[in-house]
């Protein structure tokens, strides 16, 4: 045989050969896998998926030479930046492919001169489905001239944060006011971010801000534009930081609350501010800063709704040290407390807005939530009855009030506030207008119920025990006068006490706005005497 036809049949089988050998090319698949696993199981149920297509593929050449796999970083899916799982999501697929033979994983860093076969791409998404958060993990296998795709496997991932305990900080020498707020912010901005770990760097976290209160007299201060803008110094771009509300709130991962309370050691010099973060779905705390505020250069001033309000939002306890962290966080029912908190947010930036038909709206959705009860949604829908010039619905609405206070509380508070050194109402002409309707029907609460009520005087903290004790028995039978005035019967039914300053709230005595509680009127129910 010539040496030509010798080459032309070796020629022959080597096409022959090849052709039997040659790559057959499949259409890409998609796995799809919807139940929520570890990081570590996703990328384990993905490797074992896609390194098989590739044994598949190479067939014998696996044996002679390695299919070399470069695996890419995860990458965030629209921002395309590198995330922090990669190198253990990497170390993850090491482990995996110990168990395919002819199959060498490399990286940018390892894969040198030589060629890859294919590319191992991977990426996460965040979603949110019902107000939950879902992490989504895809990884495909994909030739790297051709960019043709064998498959591609996506998983829902678990959110796994680490459980840090609570952080607790204590600043105890004082600071103005900016100062003590941006410290506290500090702190309590970098524990979000921490326990946020790197699920930030696929979606912000929705950071909501409660209404800061004083812790004394319960009621809501118009401080939140500082404390707004302190965090948002802190938060950089991990963290959205927003007003509380019900368009926000099903998409919050965080809720910072936060009270003022007078530090009654310091005869008035001083406040506490108190800051605590928790977790908005759970309502686990994940931190707590409590710093020192001198009062000198605090904008104490109340919000719209309070400064109104009729009542107290809650009975006021003058035994009580201010602010107490075991017992907030021991309060039931925190999903409803936040859904009320949510609405009555709402409800009073329209009240402040004179936007009065939709805080009546919004205030009679609070008084709805039957679950947790509130003094603000009642209140709120007088106040509102009241500017709208609805005189007689407002009136019920009081009377309402009245009745539900009642049902709850033993004790209710009312803001019938005086001048200082006297038995004059004080407290501006829209509350004082309406004070003579209030004991109008109170007493026709008492002629209805048959119940007894001792009314309770009380004064600041200025001037001698002796004469607050008589200036507070004068204002607490000058409102029994009245009463009797209205209903006649209710005279064996009240009984007037003074107080004087020994149950004071604040008792600072500088007798101004921070210390107004204490020249309230209380009225409590008591047993009737025969």
């Amino acid at each position: 045989m010539s040496f030509k036809k010798k080459m032309m049949l070796l020629l022959l089988a080597f096409f022959i050969l090849a052709a039997c050998t040659t790559t057959i090319i499949q259409a890409p698949t998609l796995l799809e896998l919807t139940r929520p696993v570890s990081l570590q199981k996703a990328t384990e149920r993905a490797a074992k998926h896609l390194l098989p297509l590739v044994q598949r593929e190479r067939s014998w050449r696996s044996d002679w030479v390695a299919t070399r796999i470069l695996v890419l970083p995860t990458y965030q899916e629209k921002t395309r930046k590198i995330l922090e799982p990669s190198q253990q999501i990497q170390a993850y697929l090491q482990q995996q492919a110990t168990a395919f033979k002819g199959i060498q994983l490399v990286t940018h860093s390892t894969q040198g001169e030589a060629t890859v076969n294919y590319e191992l791409h991977s990426t996460m998404r965040m979603t949110t489905v019902q107000g939950r958060e879902k992490l989504v993990f895809s990884m495909w296998m994909q030739e790297p001239k051709s960019k043709r795709i064998l498959s591609t496997v996506s998983s829902a991932v678990q959110l796994e944060r680490p459980l840090l305990k609570p952080s607790i900080s204590q600043q105890l020498p004082a600071q103005t006011w900016l100062k003590a707020l941006q410290e506290a912010s500090r702190l309590v901005m970098n524990r979000a971010k921490q326990d946020r770990s790197w699920y930030s760097q696929l979606a912000p976290a929705q950071l909501l801000l409660v209404p800061i209160y004083d812790a004394n007299s319960k009621e809501n201060l118009n401080l939140m534009g500082d404390l707004q803008a302190q965090l948002q110094t802190h938060s950089g771009a991990a963290i959205k930081i927003a007003l509380i509300s019900q368009s926000l709130l099903p998409q919050a991962h965080y809720l910072v609350h936060s009270a003022l309370a007078v530090d009654k050691n310091s005869q008035g010099a001083m406040y506490d501010l108190n800051l605590w973060l928790r977790e908005a779905k759970t309502g686990r705390l994940v931190a707590y800063v409590h710093n020192k505020v001198f009062s000198q250069g605090l904008p104490y001033t109340l919000t719209a709704e309070a400064k109104d309000s009729p009542v107290y939002p809650e009975p006021l306890n003058p035994n009580a040290e201010g602010f107490d962290l075991r017992q907030e966080m021991q309060r039931p029912h925190y999903p409803s407390r936040l859904k009320l908190e949510a609405i009555l947010a709402d409800a009073a930036k329209a009240y402040a807005s004179a936007h009065y038909a939709q805080a009546l709206e919004l205030y009679e959705a609070a008084n709805a939530i039957k679950e947790v009860q509130s003094l603000r949604s009642l209140a709120g829908r007088y106040l509102t009855l009241l500017r709208m010039n609805r005189t007689a619905e407002a009136r019920r609405a009081f009377a309402d009030l009245i009745q539900s206070g009642f049902k709850h509380s033993p004790m209710l508070t009312f803001k019938i506030l005086f001048a200082v050194d006297s038995t004059q109402f004080a407290g501006g002409h829209f509350l004082s207008s309406q004070y003579q309707v209030w004991i109008e029907e109170l007493a026709q609460y008492l002629k209805h119920s048959q119940r007894c009520l001792l009314i309770a005087g009380h004064s600041s903290h200025s001037g001698s025990a002796a004469y607050n004790l008589k200036l507070s028995t004068s204002r607490a039978s000058g409102i029994r006068q009245l009463m009797v005035s209205k209903q006649g019967a209710v005279k064996t039914q009240t009984q007037a006490e003074g107080k004087g300053f020994y149950e004071n709230i604040i008792g600072t005595g500088t007798d101004d706005l921070r210390d107004a509680v204490d020249r309230r009127v209380e009225f409590r129910q008591q047993t009737c005497q025969p």
